[in-house]
This record gives structure tokens, sequence and C-alpha cells, in this order.
């Protein structure tokens, strides 16, 4: 269901407001005061009384948005019942708002598929002695088997090259999402950030303009969707590192197409600019670990496991809502957490470049494989 306009809206609300006023004001017992000041103060609550009178079909949509609205600057708590508390697994992001100000010339993204039968892959992080064997044993198991790699190719390890080397001899069997590591190298080489001694990625830098790695990561998705084998299976979406629990299918899909039209551009401006949308929607597929329970904020730079984070902080996977999030999310990105099921979450993240291990999981049947890292740890 489409959203109206901005304008069919805006000029339907007021028409119908100033109905409920004049409701309120010719009633034989007077106006109702509450009413009118609950008008006033905050006007989307009674968006609800006549939505399905000028807007029969958005009747289900409104509710939902409405539900997630942003608390009107200057009211009292008490006056805020539907901000939602994380702490129950309900999200005070400014959902409404944000939903009415999407971009339109941002169509929804068609997420890429994988195959049902990948073997999907954590953090590699240059590793790639240690994705070698892990291949060997994958190759055992099913000759040529499609893999998938959950983002953070590059970065730490002694050989992101090799590693990228790999992925372009391979391309047809592989398939890839970005990772925070992936991003900073693409920034690096656009001369939008600097490369940090424990990158360890120089000898890709040091290729000549033009060479087919840059255009090669730079077009991989954020996002890749399990092909599902049946039609009830519940779906598995793969990201580097998550999503914003108050995020609904449909913005996910929005701000990744709005994400895609930078990162695969010449400008690069957006990157680490915290007033750009798109950097915001990158800073929380590859970067996220907790949200801050008090305002709602995406929370990265806790790396430690979630028992001992902060009291304020909670895993973005705890804070999923069914409604928003009907799918199964696998991820990497938080190497103190390693591997991790929850109960619509998957971490694969071992960290294999701190000395732990490589991850291979196979969604369909649930295999698993670790291989032992063949490097020498990173501190």
């Amino acid at each position: 269901i489409r959203p109206p306009s901005m304008m069919a809206f805006w000029s339907r609300f007021f028409i119908s407001g100033l109905c409920l006023i004049g409701q309120q004001v010719s009633s034989p017992a007077g106006p109702a005061r509450g009413n009118l000041l609950n008008l006033m103060v905050d006007p989307l609550s009674s968006v609800s009384e006549f939505w399905s009178t000028f807007f029969p079909s958005h009747e289900g949509p409104v509710a939902q948005w409405i539900e997630h609205r942003p608390p009107e600057p200057g009211v009292a708590r008490s006056n805020r019942a539907r901000v939602i508390d994380l702490r129950r697994g309900r999200c005070s992001r400014r959902f409404f708002w944000g939903l009415m100000t999407q971009d339109p010339t941002n169509p929804p993204e068609q997420i890429p598929l994988v195959p049902a039968d990948t073997w999907v892959i954590g953090d590699v992080h240059g590793c790639h002695d240690t994705l070698m064997e892990l291949l060997r044993q994958i190759d055992d198991r099913q000759p040529n088997a499609h893999l998938t790699f959950i983002g953070d190719l590059v970065g730490k390890g002694p050989d992101s090259l090799g590693v990228i080397r790999f992925m372009l001899e391979n391309n047809q069997r592989v398939s890839v999402t970005l990772g925070n590591h992936d991003l900073h190298l693409l920034a690096c080489r656009k001369g939008k950030s600097t490369p940090r001694p424990s990158d360890r990625t120089e000898a890709l830098l040091e290729l000549p303009q033009g060479h087919p790695w840059e255009a090669w990561l730079s077009q991989q998705p954020f996002a890749l969707d399990l092909q599902a084998e049946q039609q009830d299976l519940d779906p598995w979406r793969l990201i580097h590192a998550g999503v914003h629990p108050a995020w609904s299918e449909s913005e996910t899909r929005e701000r990744l197409a709005q994400l895609h039209a930078h990162s695969r551009s010449n400008s690069w401006d957006w990157y680490k600019d915290d007033q750009s949308r798109a950097w915001q929607t990158a800073s929380v597929l590859t970067r996220i670990r907790c949200l801050n329970l008090g305002t709602s904020a995406p929370h990265g730079e806790y790396t430690g496991p979630p028992e001992n984070a902060p009291e304020d902080l909670a895993p973005w996977y705890t804070l999923l809502k069914p409604e928003n999030h009907q799918r199964t999310y696998l991820f990497g990105h938080w190497a103190r957490l390693g591997w991790h099921r929850h109960t619509n979450a998957l971490c694969l993240d071992s960290g294999c470049v701190y000395g732990g291990k490589l991850t291979a999981f196979q969604p369909i049947s649930g295999e698993t494989i670790r291989q032992e890292n063949c490097e020498s740890p990173t501190e």
C-alpha cells in the first residue's frame, strides 16, 4: 500500500481537524476541553479518528506510523503514551516522520538474492591462508559451492590483497556484503580517509588507479537475501553489522537504494558526514552493535561482550519487533560476541583475525565449519 502524498495528507488532516473542532464546539455538552487540548498539543493522535473516513485503504499503515511517531517538542512525557520503551523491545525512533520524509527519488531497493545452498562466511579480515583452508573443507562437502561473505574482507590481517584477488578470480561463485573495513579501504582509495598502520592494506592501495578491485568492491551491496526454497520458510537476510530495530522493511529498502546510489558514485563527500542520511544508514548497517535505551541512537563504539555492556545499552538484535522484522539476520562485525544465536539473529564473527576461528554456515542444513586461524594473531 502506498502512502498518500504529503499535500493530500496535510490538506485532509487540517480539514478533518476543523471538523473535529466544529463537532466539539457545537456539541450540546459544549467543547470537550481534553480533546481540543490533545488536538492542539499532539495533533497526530487525532489522525486515527478520521483516517478510515478520508483514507479507508490506509487505515492499517497509518496506525503503525502513529505508533512510531516522534514525541512533539515540549510535550510532557505523560502525553507521550505511544513513546516506545526499548527495554520492552519497542523503539522510540522517529519512525513516522522518517516515513513521511522519505526521498521519492529513491524507489524501494530490490535486494540481491543468493542461492539457498550458499555457504555464509564470517569476517575474513585479510586472513587469506585461513580462508583457503576453510574453502578446502567446504569443497570436500560441496564442490564448487557458492560462497557468501558477510563483510570486512580486508583490514588487520596479513594478506588483504590475496583475499581480494580470490574474489576477483572467483567472481561467479561469490557474493559479498560490504563491511566497515571495506568502506574504509574504498574511502582511502578515493582520498576521503587516511590509512592506518593497523589496516595492513598498503598492497591494495599501491596498485595503479583503475585496477579492477576498486570498481568491483564499490559495486557490492550492503545487504543480501537468501533465496528461499519454500515460500513458507522464514527468509534470511545477510548484513555486516545489523539494522536499526525501528526501520520497517520499506524504510530499509529505501535507505539501501539511497546508500547504493552514493557508494557506487564517484563522489564520496557523504562518507563520515554525520549530516548525510547515506552515512547514517551506512553507519548502522556496518557498525552498529548496540542501541542506547534512552535515545534509541545506534551505538557502535562498545566492542565488548553484551553481558558487560553499560546498562543504557542493549544489543540491536534483542530489540527487533516481529511486525518490522519477519526474518532472521545473519551478521558479523562483533568479534567479542562471537558465534551467537538469538531468536531471529545469528552472529558469524568468531574473531579469526584476533587468533580465533573463521566460520562458515549453511543456513538451510544448519551445518557449520570452523577453521582455526592460520595467520599470526593481531593484537
